[in-house]
């Protein structure tokens, strides 16, 4: 049984912007998964895929994040940002509890639940969490790109896209 790593929750993070099909098998690193189950909301724009690691049956709930250039992300971080309401928390959670219902079918097959965990990627939700929360002000500096970039573990040149993205506002 292998054993998740930031590395693998990662790749499923990444993986999760991808249309992928129901039932469909994929390998990341050295990891197999199967498509569970894939979401793409229209009305709210939010999109989520349930994996299942084919090794140690664990399922993995990974939570595509919001990306500036669309017109229904810019609007849900926009709602985030100036009234704190996510209308991509309903179809999130939808999705929880379906892979709650798969760890269910699992466990009445082999007898044993596998654990369900959740992964995601969104810098641009995550820079204005920090924001909200504090960590940040208004007109405050945020780290360079390659300091944010190495906090989050995240390709610097995304790092440098949000940031732009945030200065065109």
């Amino acid at each position: 049984m292998t054993k998740m790593t930031t590395r693998n929750y990662a790749e499923l993070a990444e993986d999760s912007y991808k249309d992928r099909v129901k039932g469909g098998m994929l390998t990341l690193g050295d990891n197999k998964y199967k498509v569970l189950e894939h979401v793409n909301d229209e009305r709210t724009g939010y999109a989520g895929t349930i994996y299942q690691d084919v090794s140690s049956r664990q399922i993995i709930v990974a939570h595509r994040g919001t990306e500036p250039q669309t017109r229904q992300d810019l609007f849900t971080d926009v709602q985030m940002v100036t009234h704190g309401i996510n209308n991509q928390l309903g179809p999130a959670m939808d999705l929880m509890t379906l892979a709650g219902r798969h760890a269910n079918v699992e466990e009445q097959k082999t007898g044993k639940r596998p654990e369900v965990s959740t992964t995601g990627h969104s810098l641009g939700g995550m820079i204005a969490l920090a924001i909200i929360g504090g960590k940040y002000g208004e007109g405050a500096q945020l780290p360079s790109v390659r300091a944010f970039a190495q906090q989050t573990h995240t390709n610097p040149l995304t790092v440098a896209k949000a940031y732009q993205c945030l200065q065109d506002e």
